[in-house]
């Protein structure tokens, strides 16, 4: 059942909807977020490095967390492309491919998760037209059609920023997942203008990322910090670890706000938006029942209470 057909609630009902049972971060989160992180050789290896060789076990370990795990499209996934007009972005050494439906229409920015695709939102994309919007996904580095690879949020919210500045000024951005956090650090440190944003599924801070690595990987606290560390030197600590939260983020980002996530999400869970929701009065809440972490892009109610919120502006 879901619950975005009804207006959003206030942050108060919201909390007072979070499930009283906390799991343990390695049963919250799902395991395809981490290359690897399936295969329980990978784990036992990466268990036996972190005591004796730590610093080998720190660059195999950030090699895993930073290679996107890669899913094929669906059939309706390729012939939604088939109607697209397509272009390539490029930033730096990367290709972004850009897909546009709907023409001379206000324009929507949509942005897939960690290990998805642009057509990850199709449904939504369908439905944005529709209502008389121009949709606007693509695919971020090391994902879909972007090339393998190996990628980080600073790599992703370039290209994020580089697309909106090419396809013009955005009435919105509908962001799922990963895709949040990286839309909002694109706002900060490329001056990316979010007039309305919608949420969906977003975690509260890469903190808790790393955390649910450590937990799928095995990684101990010392190899958890170096890859943190090799982060930060990589791009010359202009992005350093404790930064990046999403509630800062869209605190500084002071855009208005729809928050959906839904309540028994087992990847990112339900108490990371209620974290959202506590930044300001133009946050709005829409919680979902029942749908997961990834049924909630195809949901008909998710839909309408997305569209009606660009619709508002």
């Amino acid at each position: 059942m879901s619950m975005t057909g009804t207006p959003p609630i206030a942050v108060t009902e919201f909390d007072a909807l979070m499930p009283h049972n906390r799991a343990p971060i390695s049963q919250q989160t799902n395991i395809a977020f981490f290359s690897g992180s399936r295969n329980p050789l990978v784990r036992r290896i990466s268990a036996t490095l972190c005591a004796v060789a730590p610093a080998t076990a720190a660059a195999i370990a950030q090699k895993l967390i930073a290679t996107p795990p890669r899913h094929e499209p669906r059939s309706w996934e390729q012939a939604l492309l088939q109607t697209a007009d397509r272009f390539d972005v490029i930033v730096g050494k990367r290709r972004i491919p850009v897909a546009t439906w709907g023409q001379e229409a206000p324009t929507v920015l949509l942005v897939h998760s960690w290990g998805g695709r642009g057509t990850q939102m199709g449904r939504l994309t369908a439905a944005l037209v529709a209502a008389g919007y121009r949709a606007v996904s693509f695919d971020l580095p090391a994902h879909g059609e972007a090339g393998q690879g190996q990628t980080d949020i600073v790599e992703c919210a370039a290209a994020i920023a580089a697309v909106a500045g090419k396809v013009g000024p955005t009435h919105g951005v509908l962001a799922y997942s990963f895709g949040v956090m990286a839309t909002l650090l694109a706002a900060r440190d490329h001056g990316m203008a979010i007039p309305r944003l919608v949420s969906i599924g977003a975690f509260e801070h890469c903190r808790w990322f790393m955390d649910a690595a450590r937990a799928h990987l095995k990684l101990s606290e010392d190899v958890a910090q170096r890859i943190c560390d090799r982060f930060e030197a990589r791009h010359g600590y202009r992005a350093t670890w404790n930064q990046l939260s999403v509630v800062e983020l869209l605190r500084a980002a002071r855009c208005s706000t729809l928050v959906i996530h839904d309540r028994f999400d087992r990847e990112v869970p339900y108490s990371h938006s209620h974290a959202l929701c506590t930044v300001g009065r133009h946050i709005e809440a829409s919680p979902t029942v029942g749908l997961g972490h990834r049924r909630t892009l195809s949901d008909a109610g998710v839909i309408a209470a997305s569209v009606a919120y660009f619709k508002r502006a």
